[in-house]
C-alpha cells in the first residue's frame, strides 16, 4: 500500500495473533489476524514474529510485501520440544526457547535453534520455567516455583542471587510472570498477588554480609555411633577463621554410614543449603533448609564434604 508504515504491535490471544498498528497517537486495529491455537508467549525479532504453544509447538509468522500475516509451523527435526512445555523469550537480543528438554537459542544463519552455551552454563541440566529481562541487562529467572537473577553487572563473569525468602510462594505450573519496572521494584506474581522486590537494597545487604557455613558434627555408624569430629579442632577459631575443616579421617568400611550437622551464623535472612559428598556424588542437593545429611552404605573411597 501506499500508507506509510507504523510500528505493529503484537497481541496473543486464546486462538491466535491479533496484529495492531500505532499512528497519529493512536493504536489501529488493522483486522490481521493468524488464527491456530492460544497464543500466550510471543517473541518479535525484526519483522518476524515466534509463537510458542505449549503443546502443539512453535510457529512462525512473516510479513509478506502487502504487510499480510503468514504462519507456517516450526519443523522439530532436533527433537527438542516437550508436550506441555515449550516457552519463548526474548533475552539479550536473542530468541530462547525453553523446553523440559533445555534451553535453545535461535541461530538466525542455520535457520534453527541451538542448545545456548550461556544459558546451560549457568543452570546445567537444571529446568527452567521463566525467564525475563530487566532494564540493566540482568536476567530473572523461575525455577520449580524457586527465583533468581542472573546478575550481568559483570557481564564476563554473570553471577546468580537467590532469593529464598519466597521460594514456593511465586505462581507456577506454567503461570510465573515477573515484571522489573526498575532495579528498586521488582513485582513477582503469587497466587495472592505481587511480591514486591527491592532488587538494589537486597543486593547490598547480602553483599555486606558474609554468609558462612560452620560444620557442628560428623558421625560414623556402624552397629553404634562414633563421634569423628565435635564442632572443635585445636588451634582453628570456628567463630571466624576459615570455612575448610580438614579431619583427614581413616575409617573402616565397615562405618560405611555418615551423618554430618552445620549450621550458618548469619541472621540476617532465611538461609538454605545445598551440599554434595565429592567421590560418591557428582550433583550438589536441592536447597534446603535442613542442617544436616546423611549417606548410608557408602563404599571404600576418599571423600570430602562439600
Amino acid at each position: 500500500t501506499n500508507e506509510r508504515p507504523c510500528p505493529r504491535i503484537i497481541a496473543g490471544t486464546y486462538n491466535g495473533v491479533n496484529i495492531y498498528g500505532y499512528a497519529n497517537g493512536k493504536f489501529i486495529n488493522r483486522k490481521l489476524h493468524v488464527f491456530f491455537e492460544s497464543a500466550k508467549n510471543t517473541v518479535v525479532m525484526g519483522n518476524d514474529v515466534w509463537v510458542a504453544h505449549p503443546y502443539q509447538g512453535l510457529y512462525k509468522i512473516d510479513f509478506n510485501d502487502s504487510g499480510r500475516p503468514l504462519s507456517r509451523p516450526y519443523v522439530d527435526r532436533q527433537n527438542i520440544l516437550s508436550a506441555g512445555h515449550n516457552h519463548l523469550f526474548k533475552i539479550r537480543d536473542r530468541i530462547i526457547l525453553v523446553t523440559r528438554k533445555g534451553i535453545f537459542e535461535y541461530d538466525k544463519t542455520a535457520g534453527d535453534f541451538a542448545p545456548s552455551v550461556f544459558f546451560n552454563k549457568l543452570f546445567g541440566n537444571t529446568p527452567v520455567n521463566y525467564l525475563r529481562e530487566d532494564t540493566q541487562g540482568n536476567i530473572w529467572f523461575i525455577q520449580d516455583k524457586k527465583t533468581g537473577m542472573i546478575d550481568m553487572s559483570s557481564p564476563d563473569h554473570p553471577n546468580i542471587i537467590n532469593f529464598p525468602e519466597i521460594n514456593n510462594r511465586v505462581l507456577g505450573n506454567d503461570e510465573e510472570f515477573i515484571y522489573p519496572i526498575n532495579k528498586n521494584n521488582v513485582l513477582i506474581a503469587s497466587e495472592t498477588g505481587f511480591y514486591h522486590v527491592n532488587c538494589e537494597k537486597y543486593r547490598q545487604s547480602s553483599q555486606n554480609h558474609d554468609v558462612r557455613v560452620l560444620l557442628r558434627s560428623v558421625t560414623a555408624y556402624y552397629k553404634r555411633d562414633s563421634v569423628l569430629f565435635g564442632g572443635y579442632l585445636p588451634g582453628k577459631d570456628t567463630a571466624g577463621g576459615s570455612d575448610i575443616y580438614d579431619l583427614k579421617k581413616n575409617i573402616s568400611y565397615q562405618w560405611n554410614s555418615i551423618h554430618f550437622e552445620y549450621s550458618s551464623p548469619y541472621f540476617g535472612g532465611v538461609v538454605e543449603y545445598s551440599c554434595r559428598l565429592k567421590g560418591y556424588e557428582r550433583e550438589w542437593s536441592l536447597w534446603s533448609k535442613r542442617t544436616e545429611r546423611t549417606y548410608t552404605n557408602l563404599p571404600a573411597g576418599n571423600y570430602e564434604f562439600e
